[in-house]
């Protein structure tokens, strides 16, 4: 498809070069005829006809200033086509600068965040620790998984029943609304009571939202107008290369809590579905790696 592309756009500087050189060839071969010496009496010049300088020019004058207006169309062509390209170096440049900021941005947020999650110790009482950064996505996933042993009836210690009843305010109510869901929305409604505690999940996972957005609307800006299919997939890809790179600084830890905040949060799932974002992970990295999938998105079995 590129050799396709490629003649398409020098046909267009071609095309005025051969109108030129036709428009050339034409008024070469009307002054061979007039300044021949053979021929009707209507090529032959006097002063009562005119002379041939005279007729020559009346003749070529507009030829000329057809061929001008011709390369003056050509050149304003090739100055807008620079423009544009110029345009579309600049606004590149400032994607690029803007999304590395954010990507930057996010590893601070990634070492900010800090919560307590609950624990035992050598003589069996539950214990609150608190810690931050990736210990926190470590433990914070334990806590998801003790939470969805908890909804499903799993667990025989009372104890930690007891504590996670308590912490997350879990309902005979949830726990009905929970067994009679669908996978992927009970993967929804423990991942929603586990975001009310810990709401400080919240500014985290926003924000690489708000990345993956930027990233979407970049896409869509860059391929309006574009009609060659081939052309479109070409900037698709670059846009999914960014994705790509993001998804990879994340750990596994951290893109499993994405992966169920996702499935709560509509908006935050089209996007994963758009870039499918969740590449790096796999169905041992989830809770349940039978159950927890997301119409839509592909999970990889092993690496």
């Amino acid at each position: 498809m590129q050799n396709m592309i490629f003649p398409t756009k020098l046909n267009k500087g071609w095309c005025v070069v051969i109108i030129v050189a036709s428009f050339l060839t034409i008024i070469v071969a009307i002054l061979y005829v007039l300044t021949r010496t053979w021929g009707p009496e209507c090529f032959k010049f006097n002063e009562s006809t005119g002379w041939i300088g005279d007729t020559i020019g009346g003749i070529t004058a507009p030829f000329i200033g057809l061929v001008n207006i011709l390369l003056l169309i050509w050149t304003l062509h090739k100055q807008i086509e620079f423009n544009e390209d110029q345009l579309k170096t600049q606004r590149n440049e400032q994607f690029k600068a803007a999304f590395f900021q954010m990507l930057q941005t996010q590893r601070e947020l990634l070492h900010e965040v800090n919560g307590t999650f609950l624990s035992r110790n050598m003589k069996g009482n539950v214990l609150g620790d608190k810690v931050s950064g990736l210990d926190y996505f470590h433990d914070a996933g334990l806590e998801l998984k003790t939470l969805f042993d908890v909804l499903e009836g799993k667990l025989n210690d009372g104890l930690i029943i007891s504590n996670i009843r308590n912490k997350y305010g879990i309902t005979d109510e949830l726990l009905s609304d929970f067994s009679n869901s669908d996978n992927e929305k009970q993967m929804a409604i423990a991942y929603r009571t586990f975001f009310d505690v810990f709401f400080e999940l919240g500014h985290y996972c926003r924000h690489l939202y708000h990345i993956l957005k930027f990233i979407s609307n970049e896409k869509e800006d860059a391929i309006l107008g574009i009609s060659d299919d081939q052309e479109k997939s070409d900037v698709e890809k670059r846009y999914k290369g960014y994705a790509d790179l993001l998804q990879a600084t994340l750990s596994a830890e951290e893109l499993r809590i994405a992966y169920y905040n996702c499935a709560a949060f509509e908006n935050a799932k089209k996007l994963f579905i758009e870039f499918q974002f969740v590449e790096n992970l796999t169905k041992n990295n989830l809770i349940r790696p039978d159950k927890d999938t997301i119409i839509g998105l592909e999970i990889k079995d092993t690496y």
